[in-house]
């Protein structure tokens, strides 16, 4: 004997089918990137066997040669601790997020491109630049005797945080995130 299964059933089996991949590539979403960029700045100045449960295979083994075996970045280590996070910017790709952000620390700053796996949850490539002593974004000191600026910028914005590629070259960057 064969039941027949009613027809709302199949229709919200198909919906689940084809909506789950959808949603598995949504954005991490502000405080979730902030806490991301925040962890992988910490992870990188502690080093240790920590980091399996943060990085891939591939970005471990990157990690591992770099550091000498120990997982801990002399130059992230000098930048102390993490104060703040700025968010560049973030691309969902077919397999994963591309973010770009910015941790503020007691002693300078980092810039981030951090690429996220979807299929393994875990940072499967990254790249920082630090900047010790760098202030992530300075305040003019005033100017006792102003000269006139010929070109004048009401609202400058120095040392701005970077922003993501675009998907194109984001995949090109980070071959792994992408079919």
């Amino acid at each position: 004997m064969r039941i027949k299964t009613p027809k709302i059933i199949n229709i919200l089996m198909f919906w689940t089918l084809i909506s789950t991949p959808v949603l598995s590539q949504q954005q991490m979403g502000s405080q979730a990137a902030m806490n991301a960029c925040a962890n992988i700045a910490t992870l990188l100045q502690m080093g240790g066997p920590q980091l399996q449960s943060a990085f891939g295979q591939h970005a471990l083994f990157a990690i591992f040669q770099q550091t000498g075996g120990t997982g801990r970045y002399l130059p992230l280590v000098q930048l102390g601790p993490v104060h703040n996070v700025m968010i560049g910017g973030e691309n969902v790709l077919p397999l994963g997020s591309f973010l770009t952000c910015r941790t503020v620390h007691q002693n300078g700053y980092a810039d981030w491109q951090l690429a996220f796996s979807q299929m393994t949850q875990r940072f499967e490539n990254f790249q920082f630049n630090s900047v010790p002593g760098g202030n992530p974004n300075p305040n003019p000191t005033p100017n006792p005797n102003p000269t006139p600026n010929p070109n004048p910028n009401p609202n400058p914005t120095p040392n701005p945080v970077p922003k993501p590629p675009s998907d194109n070259q984001a995949c090109q960057k980070f071959p792994e995130l992408c079919p």
